[in-house]
Parts: C-alpha cells; sequence; structure tokens
C-alpha cells in the first residue's frame, strides 16, 4: 500500500469513528472577541482566537476583497503585510510579515497550509479572488499551532461558505487595460441538510504594458513582452450538516500558462522567451462531531498536487533545444484534533485543553535535483501538539486568558523540532484589551534549498525563531445617528522577532550560489492597524502602518547590521469607502518605503518607495430578485513608474469595468 493510500485510509477510520460518537448538544468553539469589533469598517474585524491570540479578519463584504482583481491587491491592506510583486497580472507574488520571508509566512485556505515543499512559500497569485470568502491575518509567529515556516505570522484564507437558505446564482465580468478579462460564476444550491457551492473562474491578460526604463543613461520607454498569463479555476464545495456532525469536502483546480520574462537589464531582458505552464489540484475534507455539550472531535484530510513545466529555447546551454524542465509535487496530510472544555473549574473560570496529532507526507519529482538525491525526493513529518487555555471573569467588564502550548515535529530528512508558545490577553473593560505572545518557532529548509541542482545544500539546519509581540486592542461604539464618529477599533502592536540558522544564497563562484546556513536575523518595530466608521457610518476608514528594522547581526557576516533585503522600514496603506444610497465610491493608497536589493546596502541598489492609488465607483440597483453591480475602476490612477523588485517594472494606470448580478 502506497503511503497517500494509507492516509487515506487513515483518514476513513477517523471519520468513521468521528460518526460513532454520541451526542447530546451541539457545542461551538468561538474565538472571544472583544465588544465593539464587528463590522467596525464594513467587513472588517479585530477579534482574539482561542489561543487568546490577536487576528485581523477582512471579509468579502468589505469593498478591500470584493473590488480585489488578484488576491494580492486586498493583501496589501494588511497591517505588516509586504507583497513581494514581480510585475502584471502574472508575476510571482509572494507574502511577507514583519519584514520576515515569504517561507517564513504560512498561507493557508481553509485550515490546510499552501506553503510548497518544493520552495517553501507560496505564490498567492495563484489563489482565485472570486473564490475568497475572508482573510485572517495573525501576526507573529506560531509553528506550536501551525507548524513549519509559521515564523513571521499565518495568513488564513476561507473559501465561499456553503450555508444559505435558497438558492443563490453569481455572474460577474471583467474587462481592462492590457486586454485584461475575468469572469467569474458561482451557485450555491441547499438542499435539506446538505448544500452545494461551485465556481468557475477565468483570468486573462496579455501584459505587454509600457514602462519607463533607464537605458545607458537615459530614460525610454520599453513595452514588457511575454508577459501574458492565462488561468482557469474551479471550485466545487459540499456540506452536509447531523445533528451532531458537520462534513465539508472541498476541491479547487487550477490550469495556468503564463509568460516568464526575467529582469530588465541593460540592453538585455533575461528569459525574453520563457514559459511556464502549471496545474493544481487541491483537495480538502473536514469533520466536526460534538460528542457532548464539552467535547468536540475533528479530523481534516488534504492532498495537493502541482506540476509546472518551464521551457525556454534560448538556453542553449542547456541543450539544443535550450530548457525543458518538469516538476511534480505531491503533499498528503492527515489531521486529528480533540477538545475537551471543563466549565466553571473554579468560580467564573473554564479550562480548555486541545490535541492534535498529524501526519503529512510530500515528495517532488524533477530532473533538476541533485545527483544524490536522483530524480524524486520525499519527506514525512509526523507531529503531536497540545494546547491549554485557562478563561476567567475577573469581573463584569474584564476578562483573563492564558494559553500555552507546544508541538513536536519528526522529519525523516531533517532534524526534529519542538515548538512552544505562551500568550497573554487581558480584558481591561469592554473597550480595551492587551494581549502577549511569546513563541519559539521553526522552519524546515524546503526542498529547493536541499537538493536543487548546483545550489541546494543536504546538511542544512532547520531555521529557529524567538517571536515576541505585545499588542493592545481599543474601540469605541457610538449608537446616536447624528455622531461624526460611530465606531473606531485601534490596534497598535509591537514586535520582536530572532533568527537563527537563516539560510541565505552564499555565492560559491562567480556565476553560482548556494543555500548556506549563513545569518542571525533581527525583525523589530511597531504597527499600528485603525478601522472606523463616520458620518453615521456613510464613511468607512482602513488605516495601518508599520514601521519595522530587519538587519543581519551575526558578528561573523560580511554583512553585519546590514539591512535584509526588499525589508522595507516604512509600510503604510489607507484605504476609504463612502456609501450614500446606491452608489459607492471608495479607493486606497499603498505604500512601501525605500529598501535594498544588495546585502551589503550600497546606496546605489536602494530602490524609492512607491505609492500607487487606486479609486472605484460603484452603482447597485435591484431588478426584481435581482442585486445588479456596475464598477468603473481605476489602478495606480497616477500612473507611478516604480519597481517592487528590483528589473522587473510594474503596470502603469490601469482601468477597469466590472458588471455583478447575484439573485
Amino acid at each position: 500500500m502506497n503511503t497517500h493510500s494509507t492516509i487515506l485510509f487513515v483518514l476513513c477510520l477517523v471519520q468513521y469513528c468521528a460518526y460513532a460518537a454520541d451526542s447530546v448538544k451541539v457545542y461551538h468553539s468561538k474565538p472571544v472577541q472583544v465588544n465593539g469589533t464587528a463590522d467596525n469598517a464594513k467587513g472588517i474585524t479585530i477579534e482574539h482566537t482561542e489561543h487568546s491570540t490577536s487576528v485581523v479578519t477582512v471579509s468579502r463584504s468589505s469593498p478591500i476583497i470584493s473590488s480585489a482583481f488578484q488576491t494580492s491587491d486586498a493583501i496589501t491592506y494588511m497591517p505588516g503585510v509586504f507583497v513581494r510583486n514581480y510585475g502584471g497580472l502574472g508575476g510571482l507574488k509572494t507574502v511577507s510579515v514583519f519584514g520576515i520571508t515569504p517561507q517564513q509566512t504560512v498561507i493557508k485556505l481553509d485550515g490546510v497550509s499552501l506553503n510548497n515543499t518544493q520552495n517553501g512559500f507560496f505564490d498567492i497569485s495563484l489563489l482565485p479572488s472570486g473564490m475568497i470568502e475572508n482573510m485572517k491575518l495573525q501576526s507573529g509567529g506560531l509553528s506550536s499551532v501551525s507548524g513549519s515556516g509559521a515564523v513571521g505570522g499565518v495568513l488564513d484564507i476561507s473559501t465561499h461558505t456553503l450555508y444559505a437558505d435558497t438558492a443563490q446564482y453569481h455572474v460577474s465580468g471583467t474587462i481592462g487595460s492590457f486586454a485584461e478579462t475575468n469572469v467569474h460564476t458561482g451557485v450555491t444550491l441547499p438542499c435539506s441538510s446538505l448544500a452545494l457551492r461551485a465556481d468557475a473562474q477565468y483570468q486573462h491578460t496579455n501584459g505587454n504594458y509600457p514602462f519607463v526604463f533607464n537605458q545607458f543613461g537615459q530614460n525610454v520607454e520599453l513595452t514588457r513582452t511575454n508577459a501574458d498569463f492565462t488561468s482557469y479555476s474551479g471550485w466545487v464545495g459540499v456540506n452536509y450538516t447531523g445533528l451532531q456532525h458537520t462534513t465539508t469536502a472541498n476541491v479547487l483546480y487550477r490550469n495556468a500558462e503564463r509568460g516568464a520574462p526575467g529582469a530588465v537589464l541593460q540592453g538585455d531582458i533575461e528569459n525574453a522567451v520563457a514559459r511556464l505552464s502549471e496545474r493544481d489540484v487541491l483537495a480538502i475534507i473536514s469533520t466536526k462531531v460534538d460528542v457532548n455539550s464539552t467535547l468536540q472531535l475533528k479530523s481534516q484530510g488534504s492532498f495537493k498536487y502541482n506540476k509546472q513545466h518551464y521551457r525556454d529555447s534560448l538556453l542553449v546551454f542547456r541543450g539544443p533545444n535550450g530548457a525543458d524542465d518538469t516538476y511534480n509535487a505531491q503533499d498528503a496530510m492527515v489531521n486529528c484534533a480533540v477538545e475537551q472544555r471543563f466549565d466553571e473549574v473554579c468560580t467564573n473560570t473554564q479550562v480548555v485543553l486541545a490535541g492534535t496529532a498529524n501526519i503529512t507526507q510530500s515528495q517532488l519529482e524533477g530532473n533538476l535535483l541533485t545527483s544524490n538525491a536522483g530524480t524524486m525526493v520525499k519527506r514525512n513529518v509526523y507531529a503531536l501538539g497540545l494546547v491549554s487555555t485557562l478563561r476567567t471573569l475577573l469581573n463584569t467588564t474584564s476578562f483573563l486568558s492564558v494559553s500555552t502550548g507546544a508541538r513536536q515535529e519528526w522529519y525523516s530528512d531533517v532534524p526534529n523540532a519542538v515548538s512552544p508558545f505562551v500568550a497573554l490577553l487581558y480584558g481591561v473593560t469592554r473597550n480595551l484589551s492587551i494581549d502577549a505572545l511569546y513563541s519559539y518557532n521553526y522552519r524546515a529548509p524546503s526542498f529547493n534549498e536541499l537538493y536543487y541542482q548546483n545550489y541546494g545544500t543536504f546538511n542544512l539546519k532547520p531555521e529557529r525563531s524567538s517571536s515576541y509581540t505585545l499588542g493592545s486592542h481599543f474601540s469605541v461604539v457610538n449608537d446616536s445617528s447624528d455622531t461624526f464618529l460611530n465606531t473606531i477599533s485601534i490596534k497598535p502592536q509591537l514586535f520582536f522577532i530572532n533568527t537563527t540558522n537563516q539560510i541565505i544564497s552564499v555565492p560559491k563562484t562567480a556565476v553560482a550560489w548556494s543555500a548556506q546556513n549563513a545569518a542571525q536575523v533581527n525583525s523589530r518595530g511597531v504597527s499600528l492597524f485603525v478601522i472606523g466608521n463616520l458620518l453615521n457610518n456613510h464613511l468607512s476608514c482602513v488605516t495601518s502602518y508599520t514601521y519595522q528594522i530587519v538587519t543581519d547581526v551575526d558578528p561573523t557576516s560580511l554583512h553585519y547590521q546590514k539591512e535584509m533585503i526588499y525589508t522595507p522600514n516604512h509600510l503604510a496603506s489607507v484605504f476609504l469607502t463612502g456609501t450614500v444610497g446606491a452608489v459607492q465610491v471608495g479607493g486606497g493608497i499603498a505604500i512601501s518605503g525605500s529598501r535594498y536589493t544588495q546585502p551589503d546596502n550600497a546606496i546605489e541598489s536602494q530602490l524609492d518607495f512607491n505609492a500607487p492609488v487606486s479609486m472605484f465607483v460603484t452603482y447597485t440597483a435591484q431588478l426584481y430578485n435581482a442585486v445588479c453591480k456596475f464598477r468603473v475602476e481605476c489602478n495606480n490612477m497616477f500612473n507611478q513608474q516604480y519597481e517592487v523588485i528590483r528589473n522587473f517594472p510594474m503596470p502603469g494606470r490601469i482601468l477597469r469595468v466590472t458588471s455583478d448580478v447575484t439573485l
């Protein structure tokens, strides 16, 4: 029996045992919410999880998501987030939180990590924006809950809810500059205790946008070529709700073809004709059973498949036909959890114990692995975790919640790890809370870092990181209809993250690099997130600011006390939405400060700050039983010429028109 069949058998066995359990009362574990945070800015909340940690939630009812052409457009407005954008609709887009690398930020979909075992990160451009219901950002490391890579934060994305009283149908279409096209359709069909949701999305652009480049001392206008992108996505979800249990199954399929042009150089464009084909499948099945009013069982299984085919006919040193590389990656996971709640262990005090067991099996097959690895590499991971939470009501307006836990992981190819954490949440009043988190986190080297030809180092040590955060949350709710300020929530947060054995690329010859444990890195700073409604809830505002310093603090390093590349000191964003009757007007600005592109911090390697501005106008009308929306938007409306990554130019002004119908 192969490993994936074994995992499927275990998952079925766990679910059979869960269904067999008796139940007398449904119990749902909910996050502890500070009063007055719900929908402070039309679909944006600040709340605390069952682990006493802090999260920012953005839902589809917020224009930040509903007006986003790509998922990366919405993430930009979350606190402490920097999207490393390689340009255009089809360019690579990775997520960094608090200056930490994309490999040290976990991206989840419905609770399943999307981080690729091959390279350690996830390209957020691969996730269809039309299928997102909400996004939760937990800032600060938490490997004890989310596993390897949860060093800087965790972004948990949820697909559309399957609960609906009546059938719902939705279709939308967008056309824009550079032949941009986006078509999305979805349907939800409820049937007694069963609900079905299906979505499909098509995206395309020719990617031939103009940009200004300094060519041999003169600014000239060039056109980005071979930057086209075409993607087909489909998602099907089924939910069954019984008296004591709930089962959900989701399948996501995506097929994409894109140009993969490299950096724009003096008189040349790297990989000018390179192409990349991708195919992804993600299947998730989850079950939750309420055994009684205080005991809950959960199980989840997932299977990920990713195929990449890279071609570049100009790389003739690879052979007469150039480069022709194929990679097949597979990941299978089973997770089982049990949660026991003890009410009134003493006066106004509750204790919750949660235990988890996890098995993950990964493999990568490709033609550019090191000779000692052959054509296939595998990894097995076994994990056990335990979290305990004590919640006590101090008086009618204040409470205290303390969580502590640890996760033990056993790896088949790298050293094992233990990741503990301690979190504290103190509700001072109904409107003020203070939270603190310490965690010791872990990141296992990716397959590329271990086994990629002429780059990988098979004896790499895992990265270890100590993360400290201290924050507060203050909210005010004014129910008066004639007030200027209706609601406001303010969330400041201090952070300090110390990472040892950080894996970086080190030159070994004039043209070759290798992965090495060669850095100790500190990331420290402060973030501020403010959301609110004004003018009798006609105007909403979302504002974030982060000041961060990320430096190499290894005294033996050639770059001691130098800032890490692509870590801007300043990140800021503002998103405003005004609604009057059927018309909604909104827009945002996302500012990324200057940053270095070389580890020696040479002044000529510094990229200037960028601040693209976007605006939109939406008109909503009711036509019989249909809700119709018409939106006009302009991204980068002042046509700023800029690069997020050196020599990867971003598009200028983009105009889009969208029509949307929901029945």
